[in-house]
This record gives C-alpha cells, sequence and structure tokens, in this order.
C-alpha cells in the first residue's frame, strides 16, 4: 500500500510506462484503488490493524493527490469546449525519426 500511495503523492502518471509496467491506462489504476479504499471505508472494523492505517493513507492520497491529478488533466474538445474528456493512449505522442508525429491509431 506505501508504493501505491508513494505512486499516487509523487506523479507517477508522468511516465506510465515505467510507473504501470503492464501498460494499464492510469485511470484503470485509479479506478482499482479507489474500489479498494471504497471497500475499506465500508468496514465497520478490520481483523488487521494495519488495515485501518492502509485505509488512512489511500484515501488521503486519493482525496489529494488523485484528485488533483483528475482536476488538471481533463481536456476540452476542440469544437465543443463544454465537452470533457481524458486521454490516456499512450501511442498517440510518437514522433518519428525526422521528429514528426505519427500515430499508431487510427
Amino acid at each position: 500500500s506505501n508504493l501505491i500511495m508513494w505512486q499516487i503523492n509523487h506523479n507517477f502518471s508522468s511516465r506510465p510506462d515505467l510507473a504501470l509496467t503492464y501498460y494499464p491506462s492510469v485511470y484503470n489504476f485509479f479506478w482499482f484503488v479507489s474500489r479498494t479504499v471504497n471497500l475499506l471505508n465500508s468496514a465497520a472494523n478490520f481483523t488487521f490493524p494495519v488495515m485501518a492505517a492502509v485505509k488512512k493513507s489511500l484515501t488521503s492520497a486519493l482525496r489529494g493527490a488523485g484528485t488533483k491529478f483528475f482536476l488538471t488533466s481533463v481536456q476540452h474538445d476542440s469544437k465543443d469546449p463544454t465537452l470533457l474528456y481524458f486521454d490516456d493512449f499512450l501511442g498517440d505522442g510518437d514522433v518519428n525519426i525526422e521528429g514528426k508525429l505519427c500515430f499508431t491509431h487510427t
């Protein structure tokens, strides 16, 4: 849990190819962590006391740096600025040997 909390608090998403070694979306990562935190927050008590510390640290990370990540990564549609989206496709910023953008998707 400390590794997950550290990743959230230290902007691991700036290098998803290193931080998320099997290339899941950073949004999937946050979804899994938030589901875990939701389950921890819904528990009345824990069999192992360390789980209370895990609950506290992950909740704090998501409410702080996790929320900031989402608020700063939202993008506005160029044709309709009232539409918002999140872009997390790793292959949309590649450049070829001449420095020109080359997309790996269509």
